[in-house]
């Protein structure tokens, strides 16, 4: 999925950065380069990590500005209010390409993410 939501978004034109781990994703988080303009996180992560544990480090590290979606296919009701609790979009998998396509242009022009 990490593989084919990479290559969905580079045809898009975004500058892609993957991550299987919140460790890997906050080391690739340079401060010399410009901050992320997006996140999507999976839910279940390896290792028993959880997405929205994903979800407070990058508010930590970064900003609490950040659009991050979480992506999972567990839709039951606890997960969901999870989701909403953490004042994030929850896309449901398979993610349809024209929902994630509506999910970045809907976001505002100040933190729209720029393709290249």
């Amino acid at each position: 999925i990490l593989s084919a939501m990479s290559f969905l978004l580079r045809g898009w034109g975004h500058e892609v950065l993957l991550a299987r781990s919140l460790g890997h994703a906050l080391d690739q988080l340079d401060p010399s380069r410009r901050p992320p303009d997006l996140a999507l996180i999976d839910m279940h992560l390896g290792a028993g990590q959880s997405g929205l544990t994903v979800v407070d480090a990058l508010r930590q590290r970064l900003n609490d500005t950040l659009p991050m979606a979480i992506i999972t296919g567990d839709t039951g009701i606890e997960v969901m209010a999870a989701v909403r609790a953490a004042r994030v979009t929850g896309l449901h998998k398979p993610v349809d390409p024209a929902v994630l396509r509506r999910f970045i242009d809907g976001l505002p022009a100040s933190t729209t993410p720029t393709p290249g």
